[in-house]
Formats: C-alpha cells, sequence, structure tokens
C-alpha cells in the first residue's frame, strides 16, 4: 500500500510540473498585435488566432502547423515546412499558419527573431483553437482541402514530410505541385 501511494504521488508531482511547465509563459499581451508594427512586406505577421475560421482561406489548401518554442521536434519541423512553402508560395495555392500553443507574443517574437517562419503566426494563448482541432500532441499539421475539409493530420515530427505532403497535394493542386 505504501509503494502505491508514494507512486500517485509521483505522480501527481509530475503531472503538476507538466501543467506548470506548459503555463509558464501565459503571462503579456491579452491580444496579440498585428502586421501594424511590422515592417511592410515582413513576415511571420503575428496575429490573434480569436477569429479564425478555415473559411476564410477558400479555394486555397492549408496546413495549419500547430508547435510551441520549447518543443525539440517543432524546432526540427520548421525548416522542412518552411522550405516547402517556400518552393509553392509563388503559385498562390497554399496558406501556411503556425499556430502557437499557450505563449506570450513577447516569447513567440523572440523565438521568431531566431527561427523565422516565411508565413503567419497565430497565437493561442489560451489554446482554445488547439482545442477546437483536438490538438493532443504538438507538433501537429492538419491539412484542409480548398473546400475546407480535413484531408490529412500528422502528429509528431516526420522526417519525410516533404514528400509525404507532395504526394498528398500532388491531385488537389497539380498545377503547383509538379515533382
Amino acid at each position: 500500500m505504501k509503494k502505491y501511494t508514494i507512486l500517485v504521488a509521483a505522480l501527481v508531482l509530475l503531472f503538476l510540473a507538466y501543467k506548470f511547465l506548459l503555463n509558464t509563459d501565459n503571462e503579456a499581451t491579452s491580444t496579440a498585435n498585428t502586421s501594424a508594427d511590422a515592417t511592410e512586406g515582413e513576415h511571420p505577421r503575428i496575429v490573434d488566432g480569436a477569429d479564425f475560421a478555415i473559411s476564410d482561406y477558400a479555394g486555397k489548401v492549408v496546413i495549419l502547423d500547430f508547435w510551441a518554442s520549447w518543443c525539440g521536434p517543432c524546432k526540427r519541423q520548421i525548416p522542412v515546412l518552411d522550405r516547402f512553402y517556400e518552393s509553392l508560395k509563388s503559385h498562390d495555392c497554399l496558406e501556411v499558419i503556425a499556430i502557437n500553443l499557450g505563449e506570450s507574443q513577447n516569447k513567440v517574437e523572440r523565438f521568431l527573431a531566431r527561427y523565422p517562419m516565411p508565413y503567419d503566426v497565430m497565437l493561442d494563448q489560451s489554446r482554445a483553437l488547439g482545442n477546437r482541432f483536438g490538438i493532443r500532441a504538438i507538433p501537429t499539421l492538419i491539412v484542409f482541402d480548398a473546400s475546407g475539409k480535413i484531408i490529412d493530420r500528422m502528429q509528431g515530427f516526420n522526417p519525410n514530410l516533404d514528400s509525404h505532403l507532395r504526394s498528398l497535394l500532388r491531385d488537389l493542386i497539380p498545377d503547383c505541385i509538379s515533382s
């Protein structure tokens, strides 16, 4: 019985430590500012994800990338997704939106200064978007077709992400995906 009590206490402490680490950066802004403070044409544009609607991107394939600055696999995935996006952005058939889960705008801006992303970044400080899309682990990518239907969901870092996305999207946006 004593071993069981110790095990339960250890699990509770681990859970509380995990929750503390996830919430250590929830200070700061109540609303993220938009690109008004950014240099014209500068990316990424940090926006508040509270009013996010996939219908705003009708006619385009959309990839949502849920991430956090402390996430090692997220850091490995960012350059792969960046190169994929950069290779296709001139076709104007695809939007990639990075959605930061639970961190302050200040922390995200510091991270982006070190790891810039060529697409918009949304803040989900309350994790409302993450909850809406059932995000349980990061990184998680959700791919929507041009009509707004989810066609793929990838959890965790995939070193073959580029080829997976090209294969997935080849039939959906053939004018954009040639190889």
